[in-house]
């Protein structure tokens, strides 16, 4: 999602550059939806589970648990006994952790991906200014400074995440 976010940012730029404008206004809500996505699905498949043991009903990694039978709002959260607790540092209360330095392993994780999550919101409040400048006229073939600099802010989260992702997940 986030790459694909790439594309649409530098194709936003591209059409700001060429005059394009209501490409590029398209290009950048594109960009900010995406950007939301990611948010929502690292919120909803990602940090809910290891939190709480809360998965979402459409969460593929939940049919490999038996079913505690016990949901959440109309059935979109089911509860897998067991799984939760896996939060950083002394919040940490995973029953089945046997290595005493887990918790830190959480806490590093934690940190990586919320302090990449919330340079995400940042660069999404980043492209929402350009978007609303570029509605305004303030950005045109002759000066797209504010834009390129969105860009290039929304290009170094992305970098972050292609080291990120291989470091913590594979």
């Amino acid at each position: 999602i986030l790459l694909l976010s790439s594309y649409t940012i530098a194709t936003a730029i591209f059409c700001v550059q060429t005059g394009k404008f209501a490409r590029a206004k398209a290009n950048l809500l594109f960009t900010l939806l995406c950007g939301l996505l990611f948010i929502a699905i690292k919120l909803t498949f990602e940090y809910t589970p290891k939190w709480s043991g809360w998965f979402f009903f459409l969460d593929p990694s939940l049919s490999h648990y038996p079913d505690s039978g016990q949901t959440a709002l109309g059935g979109l959260f089911h509860f897998v006994e067991g799984y939760g607790g896996k939060r950083p540092g002394l919040l940490f209360d995973y029953p089945f952790a046997v290595d005493p330095h887990v918790p830190m392993w959480w806490a590093v994780y934690y940190a990586g991906t919320s302090l990449h999550a919330l340079h995400v919101i940042i660069g999404m409040i980043l492209i929402f200014r350009v978007y609303l400048k570029l509605k305004k006229g303030q950005y045109g073939p002759s000066y797209y400074t504010g834009v390129e600099i969105a860009g290039l802010y929304w290009h170094l989260v992305d970098l972050i995440w292609i080291f990120l992702f291989p470091l913590l997940y594979l």
